[in-house]
């Protein structure tokens, strides 16, 4: 029913709800609720992390400690592995199936969002209205890449928009990916990174071109590419007197 899914990397026993389960979920929790407020009853909610004097005071700490899972001392660290852990169990989740060109996915406040599957041109429009719509801070990319010109505009937006990129562990941008990874103001990488050699196509359908005119293009776009990363403080390109591929 693709409700859920189980992944050994996460652990036994721990399900990864999909959209389709996440709307049951709700619903029961909705009726819970519901039920709790007719007869009296009134919810609180309490963190899922404390300060270590609070365990210590409780005694679960000092008694328990082998059971539990070690403090988290520095702030930034623990902002950082709070964040990471949200992320990869999101592209746990969207890898459970084939990703339809465009797809997106987006986390609890749409703070973040998942980019998956190849990258495609007509679809750009598409996926430019979603992130202007929900404006995530950070996106996570996850595609063999695709069709350079609709990864510039996005590589545009993202830069834009003073997004972070993230490649998470087991994941990979590759290609046209690559790209929109660079446009990131702050960049974070544990998965795979791939770019290549950008190459001329003899067209599409009825159209054909010929080898001048398609290195031509090539030209162009490289000049394009190249310019945006520098604006993003890549390494400077510097001309060795053959063409760019």
């Amino acid at each position: 029913m693709n409700l859920f899914a189980f992944d050994e990397s996460v652990g036994q026993g721990l399900p990864l709800w999909k959209p389709k389960g996440g709307i049951i979920r709700r619903e029961l929790q909705d009726f819970i609720t519901e039920e709790l407020d007719k007869q009296g009853y009134f919810q609180v909610f309490t963190p899922h992390i404390g300060k270590l004097g609070l365990y210590r005071t409780s005694g679960h700490f000092p008694y328990y400690e082998d059971s539990q899972f070690p403090p988290i001392v520095e702030r930034d660290a623990m902002k950082k592995l709070l964040h990471s852990s949200l992320l990869t169990f999101a592209l746990i989740i969207s890898g459970q199936s084939f990703a339809r060109a465009g797809e997106l996915i987006f986390g609890e406040g749409d703070k973040w969002v998942v980019f998956q599957g190849p990258i495609l041109t007509e679809e750009m429009d598409g996926i430019l209205s979603q992130l202007d719509d929900k404006k995530p801070e950070q996106i996570l990319l996850n595609s063999v890449g695709g069709n350079l010109t609709g990864a510039i505009r996005c590589t545009r937006y993202v830069r834009k928009k003073e997004m972070e990129t993230w490649i998470s562990r087991n994941q990979t941008c590759a290609s046209a990916c690559a790209l929109i990874f660079f446009a990131g103001v702050e960049r974070f990488s544990e998965g795979k990174l791939i770019v290549h050699q950008y190459l001329p196509t003899a067209g599409q359908g009825d159209f054909v071109t010929t080898r001048d005119e398609a290195w031509i293009y090539v030209q162009k776009v490289m000049g394009e590419v190249i310019a945006l990363l520098n604006d993003f403080g890549t390494p400077p390109y510097r001309p060795t007197g053959k063409r760019l591929t």
